[in-house]
């Protein structure tokens, strides 16, 4: 980790800039203090900073909502949570994060099954699962865990390519999944860059232990605190129930799943919220057919 310094051998602060989880900037954060950032080889990087209201109209600080991102120049991009706060004379903005990574923590795999020897749908791969096979996405385990997410494979240490273990998930995130289930099988660690949204994989015993670099500039305490809880923030639900009971004949939709970008929708391009919208209207319309 390459930290940058000024002419006095000082530890320079970065510059930090607000944006969509998209990551299109929005603008850039000036006014921070008591910026703490902690970074780990083997674990989810934090930030967290505070941004005090001004006296000047500040766009940028009415911006600060939860689950958007914020990049740190020269440490990664976060996503981040707010909380309004005030020391008794200022009102200030408590903003927390981590490394985005942490969005993989929100997709699942869902009746996953690699190398189990069973034939239980018509569609079953039959050839062996590999660790990584760039040549057939097909039969590469981090390819199948990445299906349906928007992160990509970086570097894979030579030594993993071939082996294979079997899986057998109900429901599992993607990042406990690889961290605990897929680490633990193959002795291998996972590396998240952030910057590319990439994820790279190392044996162990190649890499060595994993450790912790620290920087941190300043550290007060609060005296009001209002917090949201980001956690039930959800977009979609898959409902299921007991020997295959569902809800696609009663869904507009079709399928089992519930949708509800809601809390998103102001993020987003102005075309795709027209689309969205349009959905939602015809949707609305049809729901007295499926009571």
């Amino acid at each position: 980790m390459h930290l940058n310094r000024d002419i006095f051998n000082k530890i320079e602060i970065p510059q930090i800039l607000l944006a969509s989880p998209s990551k299109q900037i929005l603008g850039e954060i000036i006014n921070f203090k008591d910026l703490n950032v902690k970074l780990n080889l083997n674990d989810i990087d934090t930030v967290s900073f505070k941004v005090f209201r001004t006296k000047e109209h500040n766009e940028i600080y009415d911006q600060l909502e939860d689950l958007k991102l914020v990049l740190v120049r020269g440490y990664g991009w976060f996503q981040i949570r707010t909380a309004l706060e005030s020391n008794g004379v200022s009102e200030y903005i408590n903003v927390t994060g981590q490394s985005i990574e942490v969005e993989l923590g929100q997709q699942y795999l869902v009746n996953f099954e690699i190398n189990t020897g069973e034939i239980l749908y018509e569609d079953y791969d039959y050839e062996p699962v590999k660790f990584y096979n760039p040549h057939k996405p097909s039969a590469s385990l981090l390819h199948k865990i990445l299906t349906t997410s928007n992160w990509t494979i970086g570097h894979v240490d030579i030594a993993l390519w071939e082996m294979q273990r079997s899986f057998d998930v109900d429901e599992r995130d993607i990042y406990s999944f690889l961290t605990s289930e897929v680490g633990e099988a193959f002795k291998c660690m996972f590396i998240f860059n952030t910057f590319e949204r990439t994820i790279n994989a190392f044996v162990i015993d190649d890499y060595g232990q994993p450790s912790g670099l620290y920087v941190c500039f300043e550290n007060l305490m609060k005296d009001l605190s209002i917090n949201v809880d980001v956690d039930a923030i959800k977009t979609c639900f898959r409902v299921e129930g007991g020997e295959g009971l569902n809800i696609n004949d009663v869904n507009p939709n079709g399928t089992n799943i519930i949708y509800n970008p809601g809390y998103y929708l102001s993020w987003m391009r102005q075309d795709i919220q027209d689309c969205y919208n349009l959905y939602k209207t015809v949707y609305d319309s049809e729901l007295g057919n499926y009571k």
